[in-house]
């Protein structure tokens, strides 16, 4: 069977089809999946083992020339999809979906485009993300529990293996990854909390390291430099895909970027996530070992851009040090 998913959605819902695909995968190994994205994703996302292709598309330039957009059509078209599943919520990918020939077609459909989809989706806001769309593999008569965590192919883990064996990290003690960046700003831990939990963490015994991704390895960069010992920065400008790699070898993850905390909890790795209580939902772990951290405001305004974040900058250094104090493993001593 050939399957096509359309999810034109931001990254870390993107990232959150990963049970999807792997519930299909592990039905039937013989299926081919293929996934759209936006185009602004497509690197870093990469080609994940489960999946045949990942293709971009750019909805701005698509819409504005129309010569782009028939031409990426009958590509999709040419594939030969038996099912195409819509993951977003609007008309465009709806008719892509029915554009691209599958023979059957679920996932969102507009009240107009309904009697095209035999299994139009009504995505719940209760759940995380992934859980939502595993409903999906549900309703096609997939088991939900058949999915068992993110694939990293030989190649990607070779290459995470040469970054780390770039750096002398003690082989005795387990590493804490910190994931500084995150997008949009309103998402943010402020910098100076960053600098200030690098170096507790330093004093404490432990052995961090700092993950950067895409363009916010910057950000890493200057934790680093404002630190007092600086640690190694791995993962710049590498695709995901990698970075799940270089998870593999951690204890733990920091993070307030719902990407990589996607990426842990699909591996089952023990993470600390600093989130807005709009995202507490949506980007909660799976089953993996984890500690959701969220001050709200007293007028908290759950929006998507807060510039001041003051549900994140009320979340003290010693709120994630309890919260490591959990996740570490079992005989590991300040």
């Amino acid at each position: 069977m050939r399957i096509l998913i359309i999810c034109l959605r931001p990254l870390p819902d993107v990232l959150a089809v990963t049970p999807l695909a792997l519930a299909l995968r592990a039905a039937d190994p013989d299926t081919e999946i293929d996934l759209v994205v936006p185009d602004h994703d497509r690197v870093l996302v990469g080609t994940p083992p489960f999946l045949r292709s990942v293709f971009g598309y750019d909805r701005k330039g698509y819409h504005r020339n129309r010569r782009h957009a028939a031409a990426f059509l009958k590509m999709l078209r040419a594939q030969h999809y038996d099912l195409a599943i819509n993951l977003t919520d609007h008309e465009r990918a709806a008719w892509m979906a029915i554009f691209s020939g599958a023979h059957r077609r679920c996932g969102h459909a507009p009240a107009a485009l309904a009697r095209f989809f035999g299994s139009p989706f009504r995505e719940t806001t209760d759940c995380s993300r992934a859980d939502a769309f595993l409903a999906i593999a549900t309703g096609l008569g997939v088991p939900s529990d058949a999915w068992r965590g993110l694939g990293v192919d030989t190649r990607s883990a070779a290459a995470a293996a040469a970054l780390w064996a770039a750096h002398p990290l003690p082989a005795d003690r387990p590493v804490i990854a910190l994931h500084v960046a995150a997008d949009p700003p309103g998402h943010r831990w402020p910098v100076e909390r960053w600098v200030e939990l690098l170096d507790a963490v330093t004093a404490r015994g432990w052995t961090p390291v700092l993950l950067a991704s895409g363009a916010d390895a910057g950000s890493a960069h200057d934790v680093n430099f404002l630190a007092r010992t600086p640690v190694p920065v791995l993962g710049a400008d590498q695709p995901l895909v990698v970075l799940a790699a270089l998870l593999r070898r951690c204890a733990v993850l920091v993070s307030a970027n719902h990407a990589l905390l996607h990426v842990a909890a699909a591996q089952d790795i023990p993470h600390c996530a600093l989130l807005r209580p709009g995202d507490l939902a949506a980007y909660a772990g799976y089953t993996a070992p984890h500690v959701l951290l969220n001050r709200r405001a007293q007028h908290c305004c759950e929006a998507y851009v807060c510039p001041s974040a003051p549900c994140l900058t009320r979340i003290t250094v010693d709120d994630v040090l309890t919260a490591l104090d959990t996740l570490m493993p079992a005989g590991v001593c300040v």
